[in-house]
C-alpha cells in the first residue's frame, strides 16, 4: 500500500557553464555547476509519449513530475517561474543513486494552471 510522499524523490539540477574562447566566442564548457533542487515523482515515460517526442527529435525515455513550489533554485528566476528557469541540456541527478538525466524538452505545464510540472528527461549526462 502506498502513502502520500512515498514516490518523491530528491533531485540535484545542474547546469553546463558557458565559457569564452580567446577570440571571444561563447560556448558549453564540460563543467557543470549546482543551480538549485527539485523534489518530484519520477517514471517512465509512456509509449505514445516516447514515440511523440521521437518524431520530433527529442528521444525522451523517462519523466519527472513536480509542484512548481518544489523547484528551489540558487538565483532566482527572471521574468518567469522557476520551472521556466530550467531548459533543455540542464541535468537532474537523483540524490539516492547518483544516476544523472538530461532535460530534453522545456517544463510541461499540465492544463496551464500552474499547479503540476512535467519534465521530460533521458538517461545519461
Amino acid at each position: 500500500m502506498f502513502v502520500p510522499g512515498q514516490g518523491i524523490r530528491e533531485f540535484t539540477v545542474w547546469r553546463r557553464s558557458m565559457r569564452s574562447t580567446e577570440t571571444g566566442r561563447e560556448g558549453l564548457s564540460g563543467e557543470l555547476a549546482q543551480i538549485g533542487t527539485v523534489r518530484g515523482t519520477f517514471s517512465y515515460a509512456s509509449p505514445e509519449q516516447i514515440q511523440k517526442h521521437r518524431q520530433l527529435q527529442h528521444p525522451v525515455l523517462h519523466r519527472i513530475v513536480c509542484r512548481p513550489k518544489d523547484i528551489r533554485l540558487a538565483a532566482p528566476a527572471e521574468g518567469g517561474t522557476p520551472a521556466e528557469a530550467l531548459r533543455p541540456g540542464d541535468v537532474f541527478e537523483m540524490a539516492e543513486d547518483l544516476r544523472r538525466f538530461t532535460v530534453r524538452k522545456e517544463a510541461y505545464d499540465i492544463g496551464d494552471l500552474g499547479h503540476w510540472v512535467v519534465f521530460f528527461v533521458e538517461e545519461g549526462s
